[in-house]
C-alpha cells in the first residue's frame, strides 16, 4: 500500500465544492480519495489522501479528475508507475538427500531470498508428499513472510 497526499487549495473570489469523478479503468478502482468531495472556502485548502493498493501487475497512468463547482475545466491529478510482483530465489536448485537410513531423521537446509523491495508472503510445500495422515518431508517455516534481501526454511526428512 502507498500512502500520498495532494493539496487542493481555493485561490479563487468564491466558495467552490467539489467532487471527485469515477475512474473505471483497470487501475482506476485501486485507489482511494479521503475526502473525495467537499466545500472550499475563499482561501481554504483540503489535504486529500490518496491510498494506492493494487491486485494486478503492469504499468498504469491514470488521470483523476475535480469537479469543481462552477467550472467546465476539471481539476486534474495524474498517478503513473508500475506494479511488480515479489522476486525470489532459493540458494540451491536442489536438495539431494542421498542414501538416508530407514526411519532416521535427515536434515537440509536452504535459504529462500527475497530479492524484491517489499516484503514477501510465502508458503511452502513439497507436492505428493505422503498423505494427509503421513507426511515424509517437515517444512520448518512452512509459511511466513519474509523481509527484503534475507529468509531461511529448512525442509527435513522424516
Amino acid at each position: 500500500m502507498h500512502k500520498y497526499e495532494i493539496t487542493l487549495q481555493n485561490c479563487g473570489d468564491i466558495e467552490c465544492t467539489y467532487e471527485l469523478q469515477p475512474c473505471n479503468t483497470p487501475f482506476g478502482p485501486k485507489f482511494q480519495f479521503e475526502p473525495s468531495s467537499g466545500l472550499l472556502k475563499v482561501g481554504d485548502a483540503h489535504i486529500v489522501t490518496v491510498t494506492f493498493c493494487s491486485d494486478i501487475l503492469g504499468e498504469f497512468s491514470e488521470h483523476f479528475n475535480f469537479k469543481l463547482q462552477g467550472s467546465d475545466e476539471p481539476l486534474s491529478v495524474h498517478f503513473k508507475g508500475h506494479v511488480v510482483g515479489p522476486t525470489f530465489h532459493f540458494d540451491v536448485e536442489e536438495l539431494n538427500y542421498g542414501i538416508v537410513s530407514y526411519d532416521f531423521l535427515s536434515t537440509k537446509t536452504l535459504a529462500l531470498m527475497n530479492t524484491s523491495e517489499i516484503p514477501m508472503n510465502f508458503a511452502l510445500r513439497v507436492p505428493q508428499d505422503g498423505t494427509l495422515l503421513k507426511k515424509e518431508f517437515v517444512i520448518e517455516p512452512q509459511k511466513g513472510t519474509i523481509e527484503p534481501e534475507i529468509g531461511r526454511a529448512s525442509c527435513r526428512e522424516r
